[in-house]
């Protein structure tokens, strides 16, 4: 590869992380109205509906992020970022203005398409225009636009809620949707005039193995596949959190709304950030990312269950604080242990399998979680989780603790 620019590695990477600042925060914005806009449609089928939003959307980036991968290899980083860009913005602003459910989803679709170019290509970009020793902190560095996204987001969505916001002739939604998509066509044009192409080896592209034969070949090391299980469980458990939290916390209070619900999920962004800048270092280097596993499910568990019974908005503040601490541990342990477990010329294929196992958690979670919401109780969803937690700590206990695994991959 040809040498980089340091300034120009430098002010493209910048670009590249506000790209997927935006990209989060556009979708942060809308989720404290998407729970008070399924009301609307029908309450008696919210949780369903609401689920089916989030899931379109997470279905979407899944089947499209490989397509618009290989195309990046065959046509560029860049024209791929700008259609995601344009695309994304374009999404945004459909969902501000339609009315109807069937439209909702076709917006959701659109937005899922487009945010599914931008991410994994400014990954590539990365790749493309960072020397390989440097490419794990700029790798952890994108991944904060993650969590300030989701932190700020849904915060600045239910401050646009509010009715002095609100725009005349056009739904409710639309200040929070329409911010997101000026957002979008912001640095969308930011982007055609400081974003170079990084692509600059020519020839023939390698075509990466099917999802499938990765899966099986990355099973065969011992502890991935629970590894993988513990992942994907806890993501599909989570994402529906995430998804009934709003209706469920709007029965407990009827005075938290699309107003104000943004601020809870700010919180709780705000905790994991807090207690994963503090806790996960010291708490690894002391017992161990296995034990930390462990330690983590089981606070999630305990956070889960008590959330079922919470009353008061008092005690769903008090609940968030260890199933957040929990979610904090979890993340980075599990991906660690993954990351230690697979030899070096495996970690390409080892992150790759791990995201899309992630993408199919947030795809079946929300839907998990509505079906609950919406067929058993409104608690039914968070006892339910208490209980996967509970089997999954008790199936993973003894074979996480039985000894400990080396902490470099092999070669």
């Amino acid at each position: 590869m040809e040498s980089v620019n340091p300034k120009e590695s430098k002010g493209s990477f910048g670009l590249l992380f506000l790209a997927v600042l935006i990209d989060l925060l556009g979708f942060g914005i809308i989720i404290p109205i998407l729970p008070f806009l399924i009301q609307d449609v029908d309450p008696d089928r919210s949780g369903v509906l609401l689920a089916m939003l989030l899931a379109v959307y997470s279905l979407a980036q899944f089947v499209s992020a490989p397509v618009w991968g290989r195309l990046s290899d065959r046509i560029g980083r860049r024209p791929v970022i700008l259609v995601g860009l344009i695309g994304s913005s374009f999404g945004f602003a459909l969902f501000g203005i339609v009315r109807s459910y069937a439209l909702y989803l076709v917006a959701r679709v659109i937005a899922g398409i487009f945010t599914g170019a931008t991410l994994p290509t400014s990954r590539a970009y990365i790749a493309d225009i960072t020397p390989p020793q440097d490419r794990a902190r700029r790798f952890g560095l994108l991944g904060a636009a993650f969590g300030i996204g989701f932190t700020f987001g849904p915060a600045i969505g239910s401050l646009l809620s509010l009715d002095i916001f609100l725009i005349p002739g056009l739904p409710t939604q639309a200040p929070a949707a329409l911010f997101a998509a000026f957002l979008a066509l912001v640095n969308f044009l930011l982007a055609v005039r400081r974003l170079p192409e990084s692509l600059v080896i020519k020839g023939e592209i390698v075509v990466s193995p099917p999802l499938k034969t990765q899966l099986l070949d990355l099973s065969q090391i011992p502890q991935i596949p629970l590894l993988f299980v513990i992942f994907t469980l806890t993501t599909l458990i989570f994402s529906g959190f995430e998804t009934i939290l709003p209706l469920f916390a709007n029965l407990v209070d009827n005075r938290i709304n699309e107003t104000n619900i943004g601020y809870f999920f700010a919180a709780l962004g705000v905790l994991i950030a807090i207690f994963q800048s503090s806790a996960v270092g010291p708490t690894v280097n002391r017992i161990g990312e296995e034990r930390t596993i462990i330690v983590a499910i089981t606070l999630q568990a305990l956070g889960f269950g008590l959330l079922a019974f919470a009353s008061s908005i008092f005690l769903l503040g008090l609940v968030i604080i260890p199933l957040s601490f929990g979610t904090a541990l979890l993340n980075p342990s599990v991906n660690a242990a993954i990351s230690n477990r697979v030899p070096m010329n495996q970690q390409g294929s080892g992150l790759g399998v791990t995201s899309a196992l992630g993408s199919l958690g947030r795809v079946i979670g929300p839907l998990f979680g509505g079906l609950l919401y919406d067929e058993i109780s409104p608690g039914a969803p968070f006892l339910i989780n208490a209980f996967l937690l509970i089997i999954l700590f008790l199936a993973v206990f003894q074979p996480l603790t039985r000894g400990s695994v080396a902490t470099q991959p092999a070669e």
